[in-house]
């Protein structure tokens, strides 16, 4: 296809829910920096590289002669909306292919939008955006019909306005017809033709500002603009970005500026715009831990869990027998506990032994929830014990990692490993705290390591190379625990997209657990002992060895196999009303599959094979865990923004050289309440990030804010 040959790619992630583009090193960069321009195959290189990249992103320029058409929410179930279809059948002939949401379709065409038209429009049940320049489309390859060129396509394009865009009258005419205030119209047009367009980092800021003040334009017999009005003007001032913001971006910008925006432009005053010296008195009554600010409201009552269906823990086999011995020695039932053990078990077993048909290996990362004392720690002491006994107590000997590092040099001496890590939910805190920095570095091996099991994987690369570590085929399982408060307290909607919670098969254990037979001494079944044998010595006799590695690979049944091939291509289709549930179900597959090939493996130690038993019970699981998340989405995930305002606080601070006055942070944040400001500075003290130090000038009474994490 001819936009291969074109060097207008980058590569796209998300970034608090929203696409955007970065370079090829993963650095966000807009979308009219030509600089940062590279082939398609340097950006397919790139994005398999990144943890967090998503992929491939072709930007559509001035100069380039195509034309991207984006058909947002037209696919229902798979299937094309009505308002859809006509669209589809005028551009058949040409380039179509899936969002990576699943929801919509992007059109690729030779032509231009039509001058002075608008870019998006919405309908009921979706939206168009047309765009030919200064936008980047996030590029999946999943053709519609087939079609793999891109075909000349104006004449569809202006039927496309005609059709579905509203008539863009002369200003005259539109004046002259409404039914009151001709002038305002008039005089809002004005207005918006003379605001300057910001740079990439306050597009959302300003386009909430410009239709705050669009709202508090009155005319002279006390009219205001309706919201179809404001609506239509913003959407032409931000057609003119350099990359535009999407239509539901600037849909909530303008809902917000309705009821929340500041509709006045800010003045120039010679005089304070806010009293300091009470917010330094607020600051000090706070670090004196003075509680007189009253109090908030208190958060929600977690969540329980939906129950884990009975029949998810009858494993036949290697996980079936772990379960029951865990049964049999424990002091506290946690059922959902053993599970996950006994699977992560098997999959440090079967780890660079064997792999699946569509090349998923058994390695698994479950995160445990449980309250403190209710009995967590058991499934993973049997689990070293049971690797201890058989001679293979190394798999199990990565005991909380402090460090990417660490972790993978592990590895280099075992390839083979389960990482139980307890108090899991810090890990979920680099994205509020700046100062997390070896907890982000174990984080981004994980995420590359979850999918990589063929050839060799590099951990830091150092100008020496003999410090360089590599490891052959690493098979790395995850046996994670913490309490449900650690994992809610750090969860943020950022970290739910960035590739980490689609990973994690995450079980809730039970909260008033029953009593077990308090029996821990109890030997280890010969029968389990020696399935665990037998994997160590697994010498194959599958007779079918994928590629020059060591892996084996264990066969499907044909129904099987059928049933495989239909989750793996209906799994990003469930329905997903957030980016984070998009994101969540983007591992459904992936993880039903080497659920299936944990439970073949379980099941018969010299020939494993996977039928429909096996997928169907890795398919349960998996969804009851999609389930049990999105559950915990809808009910205890705020949206982030006290999240998003710690950010900017931190980001201000950093610019800033790293230290500012409280005086200076009020008169920046002024948009923001004294409570909010003082909320925002309590959490970055609690959460170390910065300190305050108090002194006085001129004998006023001042504080100064120092941010850490700063390096001069």
């Amino acid at each position: 296809m001819e936009i291969f040959d074109a060097k207008q790619w980058l590569i796209w992630m998300f970034d608090d829910g929203r696409k955007r583009c970065a370079n090829v090193e993963g650095r966000w960069c807009g979308s009219t920096d030509q600089t940062q321009y590279v082939s398609y195959q340097e950006a397919v290189e790139a994005a398999e590289r990144h943890p967090l990249a998503q992929g491939p992103a072709f930007v559509f320029t001035a100069d380039d002669p195509w034309v991207g058409i984006d058909l947002d929410d037209c696919l229902e179930g798979g299937f094309l909306k009505e308002w859809a279809k006509p669209i589809i059948e005028q551009f058949a002939r040409t380039y179509i292919e899936v969002s990576p949401s699943c929801s919509g379709l992007k059109i690729y065409a030779r032509g231009a939008k039509p001058a002075g038209k608008q870019s998006a429009v919405q309908l009921t049940g979706g939206a168009i955006e047309v765009y030919d320049r200064g936008r980047f489309f996030a590029f999946t390859g999943v053709e519609v019909f087939g079609h793999r060129s891109i075909a000349a396509c104006q004449e569809e394009i202006d039927w496309l306005y005609e059709t579905y865009f509203p008539k863009r009258q002369p200003v005259e005419v539109q004046l002259r017809e409404l039914t009151s205030g001709g002038d305002l119209f008039r005089r809002a047009m004005a207005y918006v033709e003379t605001v300057p367009r910001p740079a990439f980092g306050g597009r959302n800021t300003a386009t909430f500002r410009l239709a705050g003040h669009l709202y508090a334009i009155v005319g002279d017999d006390g009219e205001i603009l309706g919201d179809d009005q404001v609506l239509e003007l913003v959407m032409d001032w931000v057609a003119g970005f350099d990359d535009p913001l999407d239509q539901r971006e600037v849909m909530a910008c303008v809902r917000n500026a309705k009821t929340k925006g500041t509709p006045r432009e800010p003045k120039v005053s010679s005089r304070p715009i806010v009293d300091t010296s009470g917010v330094e008195e607020l600051m000090r009554q706070l670090v004196a831990g003075d509680q007189a600010q009253s109090a908030e409201t208190p958060p929600p009552a977690i969540q329980r869990k939906i129950p884990l269906p009975a029949e998810l823990l009858q494993v036949p086999g290697m996980i079936g027998d772990f379960i029951q011995y865990c049964e049999d020695t424990c002091f506290l039932r946690q059922p959902a506990l053993f599970l996950a053990a006994g699977i992560c078990l098997q999959a440090v077993l079967a780890g660079r032994k064997v792999v699946d048909m569509f090349n998923n290996r058994p390695n698994v990362y479950f995160l445990c929830l449980a309250e403190s004392g209710t009995g967590k720690e058991h499934a993973r002491a049997m689990v070293a014990r049971i690797l201890s006994q058989v001679g293979a107590a190394v798999h199990a000997d990565l005991d909380n990692p402090r460090s990417g590092s660490s972790l993978v040099r592990s590895l280099s001496s075992e390839p083979a490993r389960i990482a139980m890590i307890d108090e899991f939910g810090r890990f979920f805190r680099f994205n509020k705290n700046a100062n997390a920095g070896f907890q982000q570095e174990l984080v981004d091996h994980m995420l590359k390591l979850y999918s990589q099991g063929e050839g060799s994987y590099s951990g830091a690369q150092f100008s020496d190379a003999r410090q360089n570590i590599s490891v052959d085929r690493p098979s790395l399982s995850l046996l994670a625990t913490t309490v449900p408060e650690s994992l809610l307290d750090n969860l943020s909607q950022q970290s739910l997209t960035d590739g980490l919670m689609s990973r994690l098969l995450v079980l809730w254990g039970e909260d008033d657990p029953q009593d077990g037979p308090q029996n821990p001494n109890l030997a280890v079944p010969d029968g389990l002992r020696d399935h665990c044998r037998s994997w160590l010595t697994f010498g194959g006799d599958l007779g079918s060895v994928p590629g020059a590695n060591a892996e084996q690979q264990v066969e499907h049944t044909a129904e099987a196999e059928r049933m495989a091939r239909d989750i793996i291509a209906n799994a990003r289709k469930l329905p997903a009303a957030t980016q984070a549930q998009k994101v969540l179900r983007s591992r459904i597959a992936q993880n039903t599959c080497k659920l299936a090939l944990c439970y073949a493996c379980s099941r018969d130690a010299a020939k494993p094979i996977v039928d429909v038993a096996a997928v169907q019970w890795g398919y349960a699981l998996t969804m009851h865990v999609y389930q049990s998340i999105t559950e915990l989405l809808e009910n205890q995930i705020p949206e982030g923004e006290f999240h998003k305002r710690c950010l900017r606080v931190v980001d201000w601070l950093a610019a800033q050289g790293g230290q500012a006055t409280l005086s200076a942070m009020a008169r920046r944040f002024r948009a923001w309440t004294s409570k909010e400001r003082t909320d925002v500075l309590k959490n970055l003290a609690e959460t170390s990030q910065v300190e305050l130090e108090h002194s006085a000038t001129k004998g006023r009474p001042a504080v100064t804010m120092r941010l850490l994490s700063h390096q001069s």
